[in-house]
């Protein structure tokens, strides 16, 4: 079971929770997944994984790993 976090930073704790959002999809054995985030920044990192936190970084990266597992996902502003 994943415990939550909170770090204080919006997009940390916004990444986290698409995170393991994403973890639950792949136990479930989803294929297809729409996320939405709501932080337009957090959206722009996702798009152009080059800017931000390092902390928000390395989540955007096991994201993005996590992907690969799902036939389909989508982000949505």
């Amino acid at each position: 079971m994943c415990r939550e976090r909170i770090s204080g930073d919006s997009r940390q704790d916004q990444a986290e929770a698409v995170k393991l959002a994403m973890i639950k999809a792949v136990n479930q054995g989803w294929r297809h997944v729409q996320i939405g985030v709501d932080n337009k920044k957090l959206f722009d990192y996702f798009q152009k994984s080059s800017h931000g936190s390092s902390q928000v970084l390395t989540l955007i990266g096991n994201i993005q790993s996590l992907g690969c597992f799902l036939g389909a996902l989508s982000l949505l502003l």
